[in-house]
C-alpha cells in the first residue's frame, strides 16, 4: 500500500509541475519576445520533467526488486550478510 502511495504522490507532483509550467509559459508569452522565452522554457523543462519521472518510477522498481529478495531470502530462511559455507 505504502508503494501505491508513493506512486499517487510522485504523479500528483508532477501534475501540480505541469500545472505551474503551464501557468508560466502563458505569462512568458504576454511578454515582449514571449514566444522566444516560452520556446526555451518548454525545451528545458519538459525533458527535466520527463527525466525526474523516469527517475522516480526506476526508483520506485529498484525498491520493489529490493523488497521481493529481502523477502525471498527471510522465506528460505537465510540469514541477511551470511555466506553459505
Amino acid at each position: 500500500m505504502r508503494g501505491r502511495r508513493r506512486a499517487w504522490t510522485a504523479a500528483l507532483v508532477t501534475a501540480v509541475f505541469a500545472g505551474l509550467v503551464t501557468a508560466t509559459a502563458v505569462a512568458l508569452g504576454s511578454l515582449p519576445h514571449g514566444g522566444l522565452l516560452v520556446l526555451a522554457f518548454l525545451l528545458v523543462v519538459v525533458p527535466m520533467t520527463l527525466l525526474l519521472e523516469g527517475c522516480i518510477l526506476i526508483s520506485a522498481y529498484w525498491e520493489k526488486q529490493k523488497k521481493t529478495a529481502e523477502a525471498a531470502l527471510l522465506a528460505s530462511g537465510v540469514e541477511q550478510g551470511s555466506t553459505p559455507d
